[in-house]
């Protein structure tokens, strides 16, 4: 599987995440509201940008999405390090505002998939060796 180029992390303030899980509502007359999980998984939006972003970067990210529009790849959270299969969100990458010969500024590149990996904390607040439990056939 393809992985998104290694490039500089976003700038501060310029990555969002967002995690989004629908679900079916059912209103009753009597005002109850059954609800349940519409999907079994949560999708996850990662909005990225750069104030100054190496335009020799910016040509890699151009060359990749190129390749790899309409297909997954990894995408691994420049905080976290945890990696998710994500695409290209969109039939477009933001406009690149040139500040120079050298960067480039763009706001609004976004991708979305799931996530691969998630990590597990113990009660004690350290991560847990073990796996998560899956019921049979999901």
């Amino acid at each position: 599987m393809a992985a998104f180029p290694t490039i500089a992390k976003p700038s501060p303030g310029k990555f969002g995440q967002q995690i989004h899980k629908a679900q079916t509502r059912i209103p009753f007359e009597s005002g109850v509201v059954q609800s349940a999980a519409k999907h079994t998984s949560s999708r996850y939006t990662f909005t990225l940008g750069w104030d100054a972003l190496l335009l020799s970067s910016w040509v890699l990210v151009v060359s990749h999405f190129d390749k790899n529009q309409g297909s997954t790849f990894s995408y691994t959270h420049p905080t976290t390090s945890v990696s998710y299969t994500v695409r290209y969100q969109g039939d477009a990458l933001p406009q690149a505002n040139y500040l120079n010969a050298t960067y480039v500024q763009v706001d609004g590149l976004v991708l979305e998939g799931t996530a691969t990996a998630i990590p597990s904390s113990s009660p004690s607040g350290s991560p847990s060796s073990s796996p998560s439990a899956s019921p049979s056939g999901a």
